[in-house]
């Protein structure tokens, strides 16, 4: 599914956003900067990764990398997990070469956590609500 135009202050309208694969991701937030290509490939491993070794089955995609900023930090990604607690998993994904310093992750074990998150995501520091884009594994 092709998620929305962000608004003008970089962010996606308010919702949960789900999208088929990263392509969608990356046609709304473009990779205009070096930066957005690195973040870009480090989130394409962790997906890749994750979807071989069965790792999880959604994540919820977010941070500074989803909206218009040009130079993100990192990109945020909470995961639901399919039943590894979250040291494991992380361990796991670093052994993988996933890169935990680009892709800050947080692995859930239950879908209510998970909906925390989610709900967590949605609104920015500020309270103001926006969107968040779900990926199913």
């Amino acid at each position: 599914m092709v998620l929305p135009r962000p608004r003008t202050d970089g962010t996606l309208p308010p919702g949960q956003h789900s999208i088929a694969d990263l392509s969608d991701l990356f046609v709304a937030f473009p990779a205009t900067s070096a930066r957005r290509q690195i973040l870009n490939v480090a989130l394409t491993w962790l997906v890749e990764v994750v979807r071989d070794l069965a790792l999880g089955t959604s994540l919820v995609i977010d941070g500074s990398y989803t909206t218009g900023k040009p130079e993100p930090e990192d990109v945020d990604v909470a995961m639901l997990s399919t039943g590894a607690d979250e040291t494991v998993t992380l361990q796991r994904l670093q052994v993988e070469g996933v890169d935990l310093n680009l892709l800050e992750v947080f692995v859930l074990t239950t879908q209510p956590g998970f909906e925390r998150w989610v709900r967590f995501f949605s609104t920015d520091r500020t309270g103001q609500a926006r969107g968040v884009v779900l990926l199913a594994i």
